[in-house]
This record gives structure tokens, C-alpha cells and sequence, in this order.
């Protein structure tokens, strides 16, 4: 499954470092535990949820952050829409370049169905609830669907289609993968 880039080569690069992250491959999937994923913009009164408490239920991320979001934030509310797809949360993969890793994200998890269009729409209902904002647009491919979220100057592409055929012997019985893409506006910018 690869992922619609803002340019060719980042369609390119999602794709393998979503078979390397997934594949447990050169990239050093970045934390995923439970606590990684509790969302930084919640406020500090809220008591930490039980494991089978529902994603959509919890507090959307105050406006105001929106343009302010850092990439950890982007990572929590990426862990946040995907919660529930698969036994495993996202994995994203870390840059070795400083400025790169705050400006760009890149991850996905492998995920029991292959999902269609509703699966899509309802992961970006969820980041909408977390101050997002999207057309609400799914681009259907040979590959699966995709659909593209923004949040201040964040983009994010998130897609769905089947295990890509180079990682189906690590995939066990998963048939479906979710990948994610992310960059800032910023990025390229000193």
C-alpha cells in the first residue's frame, strides 16, 4: 500500500518506512506504549482512561494549539485515530537529522481487515475531534484509500489497503495495513 505524498518520492519513502516500521525493519520505531499515546492536549485533571475505553470518547485538542501543534502532539493524535485498527498502535520511525524529525512523520501498523472507505472516514471523524480539519475527500487507488487531514501548518496522509506483498510473512494473520505520512508546512525550511 503506498501513500499519496506531497511529491512522488514521499509517496515512495511512506511506503518503505511503513515496510520498515512495520517489519520491525532499520528504523527505530519510535515509543508506543499507552502513556506515549495519551494526548498531550488533554488537560491534567483527566484521570488516565481504562484499556477498553473507547477512542472517540476522550477531549479534542484546544484550537488555539492548532498552529502550535509539535510533532509529538501530531504522533499522540496519529496514536489517538488509530486506536482500536489493529493489536499493535502505529509505529513511527525516527530520523537521525533533528530538524527532519520534528518537521516530518512517517509510520503505520498492520491492522486485521483491510479497510475500505467507512474505516477511513471514521479515522478522520476521530482526528476532527481532535481539531482537525479535512475535505473529507477519499482517494481510491490500486492500492487502497487515502484521505488527507491538516492542523496548523501539520498535513497528514493516512491510508488503507492490503499488507503489502513484501511484508506479508511478518503480517501473521493481518490482512490490512495503515500507513501515515505527515510533514509541516516548515519543513524544508531552515
Amino acid at each position: 500500500m503506498a501513500v499519496r505524498g506531497h511529491s512522488a518520492a514521499a509517496g515512495a519513502v511512506a511506503l518503505s518506512l511503513f515496510l520498515a516500521g512495520c517489519a520491525g525493519g532499520t528504523g527505530a520505531p519510535a515509543a508506543t506504549t499507552p502513556a506515549a499515546r495519551t494526548p498531550a492536549s488533554a488537560p491534567a485533571a483527566d484521570a488516565p482512561e481504562s484499556p477498553g475505553a473507547k477512542a472517540p470518547d476522550r477531549p479534542a485538542a484546544a484550537p488555539r494549539e492548532l498552529s502550535r501543534k509539535t510533532r509529538q502532539q501530531v504522533v499522540d493524535d496519529l496514536g489517538y485515530m488509530a486506536e482500536g485498527m489493529g493489536d499493535e498502535a502505529p509505529r513511527f520511525l525516527r530520523r537521525g537529522d533533528a530538524h527532519m524529525e520534528a518537521c516530518m512523520i512517517d509510520g503505520g501498523t498492520v491492522t486485521p481487515e483491510v479497510g475500505g472507505r467507512a474505516e477511513l472516514l471514521m479515522l478522520v471523524e476521530r482526528l476532527r475531534r481532535r481539531g482537525w480539519t479535512s475535505d473529507g475527500e477519499v482517494v481510491p487507488g490500486e492500492e487502497g484509500v487515502q484521505a488527507t487531514a491538516t492542523a496548523g501548518d501539520w498535513t497528514v496522509l493516512i491510508g488503507l489497503g492490503p499488507v503489502p506483498e513484501q511484508i506479508r510473512a511478518q503480517a501473521g494473520a493481518n490482512r490490512g495495513g495503515l500507513a501515515l505520512s505527515g510533514w509541516r508546512e516548515t519543513c524544508g525550511t531552515s
